[in-house]
């Protein structure tokens, strides 16, 4: 999916109800969209991961649709799904997945969830509250990993502060298990590149924040995740990655150097 493509997705709009004779108009409420997402979850093989996901989302009125995009899998990842009654699209790696997405999309805030997140109501509620607020165009959360190994506790608030020294230098970065965009910087900067061989959230944070601006870091709310990409990669190997994938991201490059272990996710079967 090229780019430019993505840029022609022209931006939704929401024209409030009229008020009855006498009634009093809150012009600023009612010149403000309601927060309503289109979840998109990239997927490859999730039997494992998505049946929580899912029941974390149900019954949300802020979640108007959730939709798969899946990349072949092979299990019954898209057997769940059609179970609870989400949509599904053909995906890819996960930037692709995520366009693909983005493409079917019917609401004006994207809500970009990976498989593994434990999405909790103080997240859901986070969302909602910043995109009540003005010029807010794209969020995401300090990562909490589920695991009690030190090592990768303490390579997550690396990866936090990594987020604040870039914050310093005037440049949002940081990877992003879920990213919530509204659609017009979505459409603005193109997307995901899906020619990045690693790090492309980074990448797609830093442009936001670059050509549109209003990208808020919420540390005050974790977000919760598997710490399974350690588990599959080693957990010094991946380290290494992340560091080198930081560093060039930091600087402005968008070559990677080295690219993400694909191979199913340890207990996955």
């Amino acid at each position: 999916m090229e780019m430019r493509a993505l840029r022609a997705m022209a931006p939704r709009t929401v024209t409030p109800e009229p008020s009855a004779p006498g009634e009093d108009v809150d012009l600023l409420a009612a010149s403000r969209p309601a927060c309503s997402f289109s979840v998109i979850v990239p997927t490859w093989n999730e039997e494992r991961w998505l049946p929580t996901l899912l029941g974390k989302l149900e019954r949300q009125p802020s979640i108007a649709e959730v939709i798969i995009a899946d990349n072949s899998s092979s299990d019954d990842t898209v057997k769940i799904a059609l179970d609870a009654n989400c949509r599904i699209t053909s995906g890819g790696r996960p930037a692709a997945g995520r366009n693909a997405g983005a493409m079917a999309a019917t609401e004006d805030i994207f809500l970009f969830i990976d498989a593994d997140v434990a999405i909790s109501q103080d997240v859901l509620d986070s969302l909602n509250e910043q995109f009540s607020r003005p010029g807010t165009e794209l969020v995401y959360f300090r990562i909490v990993p589920d695991t009690d190994r030190l090592y990768v506790k303490a390579a997550y608030r690396a990866a936090d502060f990594y987020v604040l020294v870039g914050r310093l230098f005037g440049r949002p970065l940081g990877s992003a298990p879920l990213i919530c965009v509204s659609r017009m910087a979505f459409s603005k900067v193109g997307g995901f590149d899906e020619a990045m061989g690693a790090a492309e959230d980074v990448d797609f944070i830093r442009r936001v924040s670059r050509h549109v601006g209003g990208v808020r870091y919420v540390r005050s709310t974790p977000l919760h995740a598997s710490a399974r990409r350690f588990d599959l990669e080693g957990a010094l190997g991946y380290s290494l990655k992340c560091v080198v994938w930081g560093l060039l991201r930091l600087v402005g490059l968008r070559v990677s150097l080295m690219s993400y272990k694909w191979e199913r996710y340890p207990g996955n079967g």
